[in-house]
């Protein structure tokens, strides 16, 4: 009774070694393989963005039909931060300012979508040369590995796997 116990009980554990952790490596590179497609499609919109000074319609559906194309779902964050220059202090006599600041206001996304969805842009422009532009992505379902992993260890495990930010000053002003 004691060697068929040894034997099922070692049967089961080269299953786990020669079935179950190979599937396993299997899924990280997958995940390996969705990280870099979701990065490269990231960093040549925002790229594309800093280099020309807009964001169409067009390379948001690019981006996201490229990162939707890894099997996963993700959350898209976009932030605009627009450089200006605001006078302080008190005004002279002929209106003119001594002092300045520089400031930063911040366009996330709902800002940006609307001018996407608009009909009659679908385009967002109001990027300036010297504004900062940054695109952040994030899965929001389990990726197959981490379903594994949680099965195997016994654990939960976080959602978030695959996340990629990503930004930059702006080159250009695009200009009609």
């Amino acid at each position: 009774m004691g060697d068929s116990l040894s034997v099922i009980f070692a049967t089961i554990v080269a299953a786990i070694i020669m079935f179950l952790f190979p599937m396993l490596d299997t899924w990280e590179r997958q995940d390996d393989l969705s990280y870099m497609a979701a990065y490269t499609a990231v960093v040549d919109m925002v790229d594309a963005v800093r280099n020309t000074g807009r964001l169409t319609e067009d390379m948001y559906s690019d981006l996201v039909s490229a990162i939707t194309t890894t099997g996963n779902r993700f959350k898209v964050q976009m932030e605009h931060r627009e450089y200006v220059i605001v006078p302080k202090g008190v005004p002279n006599a002929d209106g003119s300012y001594n002092d300045y600041e520089m400031v930063y206001i911040t366009h996330y996304t709902d800002d940006i979508l609307a001018y996407l969805t608009n009909p009659s842009s679908g385009e967002y422009t109001e990027f300036n040369k010297g504004d900062f532009f940054y695109v952040s992505i994030k899965n929001t379902n389990k990726t197959q590995a981490t379903m594994m992993k949680q099965n195997l260890y016994g654990t939960r495990m976080e959602t978030f796997k695959i996340g990629v930010p990503y930004g930059g000053q702006i080159k250009n002003e695009y200009s009609r």
